[in-house]
């Protein structure tokens, strides 16, 4: 599961910082900007606590896939807000950092 995480990790780096190579979502699709900058910041906590080393829950895994492979989704067709929520709701479901 961990080059999974990784990955997951990477993309969601990439599209908060506006470093998605041209075909990685398809020859000429990428997230939509403004929204994007919008919700950076939870973007990437949900990029940090999937590349770290702690136990993630498989649930908020697949809410991670589903938020970056859903096209009808909030990081291609949704509000800053609604893009958010999502990504604080896959971070909430990976589960508690260990301390």
């Amino acid at each position: 599961m961990r080059p999974n995480r990784d990955d997951l990790a990477r993309s969601l780096r990439q599209i908060a910082r506006d470093e998605v190579p041209a075909a990685a979502f398809g020859a000429r699709l990428s997230a939509p900007r403004p929204h994007v900058e919008g919700a950076r910041a939870e973007l990437e906590r949900l990029a940090g606590r999937l590349a770290g080393p702690a136990p993630v829950e498989a649930d908020g895994v697949d809410l991670t896939r589903e938020l970056l492979g859903d096209g009808a989704g909030p990081l291609w067709r949704g509000s800053s807000d609604e893009l958010r929520q999502r990504a604080r709701e896959a971070l909430t479901a990976l589960g508690p950092v260990a301390s």
